[in-house]
């Protein structure tokens, strides 16, 4: 799934070993998954969320 949504198919393996990420990385993450939450479910209540893009692109 990271790879689809910033070309980097081992990131969310990286995060769970306890390494991190660039800002940009995660804005970028962050982004794509508020454009992709399902309407039907929450989004959750202790991170913020950005508005959805004007542009919505499946899996990039």
């Amino acid at each position: 799934m990271s790879n689809w949504i910033v070309g980097n198919a081992r990131l969310f393996q990286r995060l769970r070993d306890g390494h991190g990420t660039t800002i940009r990385t995660y804005n970028k993450v962050l982004q794509w998954f508020s454009d992709h939450w399902p309407e039907d479910l929450d989004w959750p209540s202790d991170i913020p969320r950005p508005r959805k893009s004007k542009k919505k692109e499946q899996f990039q």
